[in-house]
């Protein structure tokens, strides 16, 4: 295992046995030319929907996130990225699943408190007066809805995009976020009327958001819902 690194996936359907995600997920890889040492499923109440696969160091795996990246498993689009250690799986062999789960639960909390800690210092640092910013160039179809209240949100670099309208294409969607410093790229799951949108760190995701908010009119339809991906 000293010759492997990991990639995490999350956005997994939790209605199905681990058994079954465990060999959906290599016969996915498998078809795509990837071989996999190893995949854990998470079976931890709160961790589930999540997983580690080991591959060879020798395996790009930038490339195999841009293949992968919202594949279709069970009904729900796979979520990929680098996993925070390449020991994950290492650490999988030597601990029991009990403290491999205790493990992985706290380096999520750990993530979670640090992203909470960086939302309340840019909220610190912003004036409350603060009107919009000058990079903010978005058309007022594209600008929020007013709400009552807003719920809390944990910044990621990753964001949902969901129910969009039909005849909506990628290049309509990049033309939405590529006006955002720290724009990275958009994956359009057309059948599933979502998008993933990524951003180089959870800051510039974070900036975006504030500006657009949680709802969004796109080419007349007002209910279009933009999310942080949890983790």
């Amino acid at each position: 295992m000293n010759s492997a690194h990991t990639l995490y996936i999350r956005n997994l359907n939790e209605k199905v046995g681990l058994k079954n995600l465990r060999k959906e997920i290599a016969k996915i890889f498998l078809e795509h030319g990837y071989q996999t040492l190893a995949i854990y499923v998470c079976k931890n109440l709160k961790l589930k929907g999540q997983a580690f696969v080991s591959m060879r160091d020798s395996v790009d795996l930038d490339q195999v996130i841009e293949k992968l990246q919202t594949k279709l498993l069970y009904g729900k689009p796979m979520i990929l990225q680098h996993a925070k250690t390449d020991a994950d799986l290492v650490f999988k062999q030597k601990l029991s699943e009990e403290e491999f789960d205790k493990l992985v639960q706290e380096r999520r909390r750990a993530r979670q408190q640090r992203r909470k800690q960086k939302t309340e210092e840019i909220s610190k640092k912003r004036p409350r007066d603060e009107g919009p910013g000058e990079n903010e160039h978005v058309s007022a179809k594209h600008k929020k809805l007013v709400t009552n209240k807003e719920e809390p949100v944990v910044p990621n670099k990753m964001m949902i995009l969901t129910k969009l309208p039909e005849d909506i294409t990628k290049e309509e969607i990049v033309s939405i976020f590529d006006k955002f410093g720290g724009f990275f790229k958009v994956n359009h799951v057309k059948v599933r009327k979502l998008a993933l949108v990524e951003f180089q760190n959870e800051q510039a995701a974070l900036e975006c958001y504030k500006r657009l908010g949680p709802k969004l009119e796109i080419k007349e339809k007002p209910d279009c819902l933009l999310t942080f991906a949890k983790n």
